[in-house]
């Protein structure tokens, strides 16, 4: 019997730096952390670059205080 290798999922949100490309859907979970330079395809069937990573967090208010969830947002361009 052949084992199966689970891979985790690498959870990002992807915004383009064109005000126009608003109505575009992109991917929230990648099989590989995202690099810049990686290419990420919408679900239009258009293709962006990634220019740049920012790691930051999202804070959400819990019944014993802040929890703190780590975020990471791509910067996308259209090529």
């Amino acid at each position: 019997m052949e084992s199966q290798v689970i891979r985790p999922m690498y959870k990002a949100y992807c915004r383009s730096i064109r005000k126009t490309d608003g109505d575009e859907i992109f991917p929230n979970y990648f099989s590989f952390p995202p690099q810049v330079g990686d290419l990420v395809q919408s679900q239009n069937k258009k293709a962006y670059r990634v220019i740049s990573i920012m790691h930051t967090v999202k804070v959400t208010k819990g019944k014993y205080g802040d929890i703190q969830s780590p975020r990471a947002v791509l910067s996308l361009e259209n090529i």
